[in-house]
């Protein structure tokens, strides 16, 4: 199963349909995107979160995550983070600035 530590597929999944609102506005609202290529734009990016959606449900009835897959990764991104001089991060601090660094760009 997963580790209560883990950020879940779900939560990612869900993060990407936020910023694909954001992402719809904007290319909506864009004055450089030209009209034509607007709507398969938009279509790909729709596909892509249907896909992940689709992805994630599978995965989630199937897929058994070794308990200490993220925690070894989390540890060694922690490591590197705290060496560079910044916070370790916890699930919802990662989450959160994945979001900030797409949403900032």
């Amino acid at each position: 199963m997963f580790s209560k530590d883990s950020i879940s597929r779900k939560k990612v999944v869900w993060a990407y349909s936020v910023v694909l609102k954001h992402l719809t506005w904007y290319i909506n609202t864009s004055e450089f995107i030209p009209h034509g290529e607007k709507e398969p734009l938009l279509r790909s990016l729709r596909d892509a979160l249907r896909h992940l959606t689709a992805a994630e449900r599978i995965e989630k009835r199937v897929r058994n995550e070794p308990a200490g897959e993220f925690g070894a990764w989390a540890a060694e991104l922690n490591e590197r983070r705290v060496q560079d001089g910044r916070k370790p991060l916890g699930e919802r601090r990662l989450l959160n600035e994945l979001i900030r660094a797409i949403l900032d760009r």
